[in-house]
């Protein structure tokens, strides 16, 4: 099985994270983890500007998610989400990760990622947060079996990854050598032939991008820079399609290239925007019919507390009860399938739902269907 690890940071239902998920595809991906930068998100003014006013943060940032698991179920790709405040925390359990990282960080000079030779990622400006962002995602994917033993239990083989990592890749194996600590590195892999479109203020076209604000956001792209013939047949090559035309005329990609490489921004940016909006729309078909797949919920264990309160009280009457729990049955259904008294039922019942393992449905349900204890990091 192909195994991968990747980021994302759904921002907004742009193309750039769509067509990062497509790629998976292409490298012939059976599952991926995915790590959503969600603290990345939420401090992202991006988001703040899109954010609907009915919503919370935490709804919109779970729909945006919702839409790349479509496009993941449309592929026929298995995967697991994580989610970095999470993988944070559970890294950091472990003080050996936290001095390697220092250790990272010890060895970076400005200079060694001030002026990096990437194509296409936007790389003028990297805040601190950003850094460390970068350095624990790569750990995270090295250390996957250990703090995320519920969904993983081997290193993933590919780390796939923007030009953006390239600066770092040397210096992060050079400070911890996995020879000497221990570390599992996957390979890594780079997407560096997709051109980022992004105006000043960090818009990228995307879902909830009127047609104005593509076209306004590609121009401001456009005459940002000189643009190569290169970059132009690129970003075609992700949002273009096989029917290139002009003027009512079909071009082959290198032609079409060379006829717009002569005409100026206005036009370029007229042309581009409507296969732009061609492949947004594409994208927002997939997602109508789509659907994400079923996720098997588990509760980690790791601390005392929390084995004392989710795991010790269990027994074999309570198990008998939980088995039934599935939405279709009440407590006298349950009553009747484990010839158990009602009034026992009800007792299990109540309990299970004080310990947070069933809901509080007239009709409960599993709120967890595994239960995985770490006992090498648990607290005491």
């Amino acid at each position: 099985m192909k195994t991968a690890y990747t980021n994302i940071s759904p921002v907004t239902n742009s193309y750039t994270n769509f067509n990062h998920i497509f790629l998976l595809s292409k490298y012939k991906i059976d599952k991926v983890y995915i790590c959503v930068w969600d603290l990345f998100v939420y401090e992202n003014p991006v988001f703040k500007e899109y954010l609907p006013r009915d919503m919370t943060k935490e709804e919109k940032l779970e729909q945006n998610v919702k839409n790349i698991e479509k496009i993941l179920c449309h592929l026929g790709i298995d995967y697991k989400i994580i989610y970095f405040s999470e993988a944070w925390k559970r890294l950091f359990k472990n003080s050996k990760h936290a001095f390697e990282f220092q250790k990272i960080l010890s060895n970076i000079e400005l200079e060694d990622i001030t002026n990096p030779n990437i194509k296409y990622s936007p790389f003028s400006k990297i805040s601190v947060a950003k850094l460390n962002y970068i350095i624990a995602d790569y750990m995270f994917a090295m250390t996957l079996p250990e703090i995320f033993p519920e969904i993983c239990s081997t290193v993933p083989k590919i780390y796939l990854t923007s030009e953006r990592f390239k600066p770092f890749n040397k210096l992060i194996l050079k400070s911890i050598n996995p020879s000497i600590s221990g570390y599992s590195v996957p390979n890594v892999e780079f997407v560096d032939f997709v051109p980022v479109v992004i105006n000043k203020k960090g818009e990228i076209p995307a879902l909830e991008s009127s047609s104005l604000k593509i076209r306004d956001v590609l121009f401001e792209y456009l005459s940002s820079k000189d643009i190569s013939k290169k970059e132009i047949f690129d970003l075609l090559n992700v949002i273009g399609n096989k029917a290139l035309k002009y003027k009512k005329r079909v071009y082959e990609p290198n032609t079409f290239c060379n006829i717009l490489t002569r005409l100026d921004k206005e036009e370029q940016a007229d042309i581009l925007s409507v296969y732009m909006q061609d492949y947004l729309q594409n994208v927002n078909c997939i997602l109508s019919k789509g659907k994400e797949q079923e996720e098997t919920n588990v509760t980690f264990i790791s601390t005392i507390a929390d084995f004392k309160s989710k795991v010790k009280p269990l027994n074999n009457l309570k198990v008998a009860v939980i088995k039934h729990c599935n939405s279709n049955n009440t407590s006298m259904d349950i009553s009747k399938k484990t010839g158990l008294k009602l009034s026992t039922v009800s007792t299990y019942l109540s309990r299970l739902r004080t310990q947070k393992i069933i809901s509080d449905d007239r009709k409960p349900r599993l709120i967890s269907d595994k239960i995985v204890i770490d006992l090498k990091n648990m607290e005491v």
